[in-house]
């Protein structure tokens, strides 16, 4: 099945839905994209450091948000060696926004593109190509 879109700059992106794949094209050459950061590796030092001094933890979705805290000097100096610590995975990519749009990222459901009465087609990964854009569907 096959649905278009046309974003702010008038261009016609078509998806097309076959299995487990939703494949974009007809968006400009110019696009953005990015990669996840992982926190792993930071938070388990954040976690070791702070067990042996016995202080106050904060789980792992919260440590996400205050790694990066920049408002609060106190917490940003703190927090300084951890967010050092998180890095980006080049190779996985987590969002796409071609110029005009529309934004797509992991988690997030093509349905609309489709219907409204259309099956769920949530984006699992992202792969750009030379001329498209595959999504792996959940």
């Amino acid at each position: 099945m096959k649905a278009i879109y046309s974003n702010r700059y008038r261009d016609k992106i078509v998806f097309d839905h076959k299995g487990k794949t939703v494949t974009m094209t007809g968006y400009s050459p110019y696009f953005r994209y990015s990669w996840p950061n992982v926190y792993d590796k930071a938070y388990k030092v954040f976690v070791d450091e702070h067990a042996k001094h016995g202080m106050e933890l904060v789980d792992f979705e919260e440590f996400k948000k205050v790694v990066h805290e920049y408002k609060d000097e106190e917490l940003r100096v703190k927090m300084r060696p951890y967010a050092e610590l998180v890095y980006s995975d080049p190779d996985t990519i987590d969002m796409v926004d071609p110029s005009g749009g529309p934004y797509l990222s992991r988690g997030m459901n093509l349905k609309e593109f489709f219907g409204k009465d259309y099956e769920d087609l949530v984006i699992e990964s992202i792969k750009i190509g030379k001329k498209n854009v595959k999504f792996k569907i959940k």
